[in-house]
């Protein structure tokens, strides 16, 4: 088991466009030809400063027919335009003092995109301090 840093949390920040403005995650209506910019906010609530490494992955289907937003897999040769190939983190990781607040920006273009249907991914966020790190190279 690895260790993780667990004292901090996220909040997407809600744009116009998003379908139901009542959950906690991103669920956005896209045009054709747009472009748009996410917000997710890193919260540091711990008292090291931290490293948030943020990334981006879509969504499959495992043998139980359960969604799963595994950074690793390929996705399926009849997923022609995954949400990965429009949609990208601008900044692959973000150092959050503690107690203190860092925004993380999600830029999605659709310009000569085309797709039907919804396209679903996941926002995985790892974080660590210097701590963690040095622990974990003491049992290396």
């Amino acid at each position: 088991m690895q260790d993780a840093y667990e004292k901090f949390s996220i909040n997407p920040i809600i744009p116009d466009n998003q379908i139901n403005q009542n959950v906690g995650y991103f669920d956005l209506k896209l045009e054709p030809n747009m472009k748009q910019t996410l917000e997710l906010e890193v919260i540091n609530q711990g008292n090291e400063t931290m490293v948030a490494t943020v990334l981006l992955a879509d969504a499959t289907t495992n043998n139980n027919a359960s969604k799963q937003f595994s950074t690793i897999k390929e996705a399926d040769a009849s997923l022609t335009t995954p949400l990965t190939s429009f949609t990208k983190v601008r900044e692959g990781s973000v150092e959050v003092a503690p107690h203190a607040t860092e925004i993380v920006h999600i830029d999605i273009d659709t310009d000569g995109v085309d797709f039907d249907g919804i396209r679903l991914g996941g926002i995985t966020v790892i974080a660590d301090t210097d701590s963690i790190r040095k622990k974990q190279e003491r049992k290396a």
